[in-house]
């Protein structure tokens, strides 16, 4: 489209320009490198969210053949996106190769927080016009990010522009990297969504104000549905891919429509925001703009939504592989490289491998991170995991239950495979279910003549994903009810509703543990979290002291998490990724709400003083 006519169609434009805070990864453990070399092989033992790319960055670090690498990607805490591939991994293989003995460099907890990563420090200037009826006619979006000094973004996946821009004839997204004196920015979870997403979010708020329109029903009439065109995909594709001009290349037909053909496959916030607005009782508590629904002295109470949207793995980044043994046992061996820092991927693996097998999920063991032994993966990152290593895992089982189906109609049934499915490790016959016969039964007839008897079946995951145009999001709409002390500042979360699409659900457990776990991180980047530099660029908080983290007794003691499970084709089992629209969602909640609390907006995060200061008061 073009922004200048979509400026024109507006009957309400809205402006702001926002300064973000750098957000620190805050990890409760530390992490280490050791690094050995045996000849010209080196290995490096460390904790990674990607142990795959990290060996490629090894290789290359240090200047040896990929097949010279290798990395054992050991348990870690928490990561959010920090330990994924470290310098400090570098310098303990470049001093093992100096030394020719092992190396180890292990971080103390204020080296982690004052020299590796951060999220980056960003600022956002956007316009945003919609018609009386509330229809959004343009959305336009000028986006600095400091990369410190040596970081490398330029551009990155902002996917609120997705959200809010689909259904907006008009729009333009501008993003700019910088280099500044400052540690270096990394992609700390919801890289982009947390930051420029709150923006976006609050520009939405300022014309469903000016409208007069209910919050819940601005973005029930204007975000993204499926089939709508996802406008910032394409634009990376083409920024990523198309440097010489891909458009121009294409024939002239398809140069209109070619945008078009990347559009958003399933699921949405349409479901969630009615489940989040009931839960929390939104209608009785909702009473307008800049009116809170209590007020006792001092004290004021009002609710606020926020929503926020994330990809499943980055379509244009590589594929992820999966390999699975069925064992002369029975058992199961999966081998896929993940990350092992505490979000569950190993079960989810698991399970997503027993499903698919039909064998008790005590017969699966799961060999991850060590890049010998496992595929190529990207690893736990960019919520890859559930959606792209588990079409992965699969896919695998997929190939490897077919071959062991193939085998037991061959030898035991004289018929058809199709006829035949496994449950609870016994492989039956669907016309006569009486007729069964064991996995192990079935594992004792393979041979081959050539290479004399077979011990395992062997299935490969099918990549790449199959091509289609259809894209897959994760959603994630919150809602808060929150009370301001106008004479204090402090701001008390008093309830707090999480609902999240994400496709089937494989494992509540571990679901509501990242939807619990992206809120409290999300909310401690609104209310408390921010680092300070010094003019050399040094962090002078670099401690869980001075580095304020929100703590569980600052957030409800029963918040409530909802899912909607709409199915995605290309899922597995229908599920879709989780883990960095809850984070996004957070900060724009907490954010409309005080602004519904104490009638003005305050940025994160906000401080007593902060709020203080927008009250004028100090």
């Amino acid at each position: 489209g073009n922004v200048k006519q979509g400026r024109k169609e507006s009957d309400f434009i809205v402006e702001v320009d926002v300064k973000f805070g750098s957000q620190q990864y805050a990890p409760f453990g530390r992490n280490a490198a050791i690094a050995q070399w045996e000849g010209d092989r080196v290995t490096l033992w460390t904790s990674s969210q990607s142990p795959s790319e990290l060996k490629d960055g090894l290789a290359e670090a240090v200047a040896v053949q990929n097949s010279q690498a290798r990395v054992i990607a050991m348990p870690s805490g928490c990561s959010f996106g920090l330990w994924w591939s470290n310098n400090f991994m570098m310098v303990a293989a470049l001093l093992a190769k100096k030394v020719r003995k092992p190396v180890k460099i292990e971080l103390t907890n204020e080296e982690c927080m004052a020299t590796v990563k951060r999220r980056h420090k960003e600022r956002t200037e956007g316009w945003m016009g919609c018609k009386k009826d509330g229809s959004i006619t343009f959305i336009d979006v000028y986006h600095i990010m400091d990369n410190g000094g040596y970081g490398f973004k330029v551009e990155v996946g902002y996917f609120n522009i997705d959200q809010w821009g689909a259904r907006a004839p008009h729009g333009r997204y501008v993003c700019q990297g910088v280099s500044t004196n400052l540690v270096t920015g990394g992609c700390m979870r919801g890289v982009g969504d947390v930051t420029m997403g709150s923006a976006v979010e609050r520009m939405a708020d300022m014309l469903a104000e000016k409208v007069g329109m209910d919050p819940v029903e601005f973005r029930l009439k204007n975000q993204i549905k499926p089939g709508d065109p996802l406008r910032q995909t394409w634009a990376k594709t083409y920024l990523k891919h198309d440097e010489q001009g891909y458009r121009n290349l294409l024939p002239e037909e398809l140069k209109d429509i070619w945008p078009k053909l990347f559009h958003l496959s399933t699921g949405s916030t349409e479901a969630i925001l009615k489940k989040g607005a009931k839960a929390i009782g939104w209608k009785d508590k909702w009473k307008g703009w800049r009116k809170p629904y209590f007020i006792d002295g001092a004290k004021r109470r009002a609710v606020g939504v926020g929503t926020g949207i994330h990809l499943c793995g980055e379509e244009m980044e590589g594929n992820t592989d999966a390999v699975v043994r069925i064992l002369k046992d029975g058992s199961v061996k999966l081998c896929v490289s993940v990350g092992r820092h505490g979000t569950g991927a190993e079960t989810t693996q698991s399970q997503v491998a027993a499903e698919t097998l039909g064998i008790p999920f005590d017969l699966i063991e799961i060999e991850t991170g060590d890049t010998d032994s496992c595929p190529w993966s990207r690893g736990s990152l960019a919520s890859t995991t559930m959606f792209r290593t588990g079409f992965a895992t699969w896919t695998a089982c997929l190939d490897a239950k077919k071959q062991l189906l193939n085998l037991a109609a061959r030898e035991f049934y004289d018929g058809d495979p199709m006829k035949l499915d496994i449950k609870e490790g016994i492989i039956y016959s669907k016309e006569n279910p009486n007729k069964k016969v064991t996995i192990p039964e079935v594992m004792s007839c393979m041979r081959s003549e050539a290479l004399g008897p077979k011990d395992s079946i062997t299935g490969r995951s099918a990549l790449p994903m199959p091509p289609s145009s259809a894209f897959a999001r994760h959603f994630a709409a919150h809602f808060v009810d929150l009370e301001v002390d106008t004479e204090t500042g402090v701001i008390k979360l008093l309830d707090y509703v999480a609902t999240q699409d994400s496709g089937t659900v494989v494992n509540p457990k571990i679901l509501e543990n990242q939807i619990i776990g992206g809120a409290i991180v999300g909310a401690g980047f609104a209310l408390y979290e921010v680092l300070v530099f010094d003019e050399h660029g040094r962090i002078l908080n670099p401690n869980l002291t001075d580095y304020k983290v929100l703590r569980f007794a600052d957030f409800p003691a029963e918040p409530r998490m909802l899912f909607e499970e709409s199915y995605e084709p290309v899922g597995p089992f229908g599920a879709r990724s989780a883990g960095e629209a809850p984070i996004a969602a957070a900060p724009p909640a907490i954010s409309q709400a005080v602004y519904n609390a104490i009638g003005v907006w305050v940025d994160a995060p906000m401080t007593p003083e902060k709020v203080l200061r927008a009250l004028k008061k100090i």
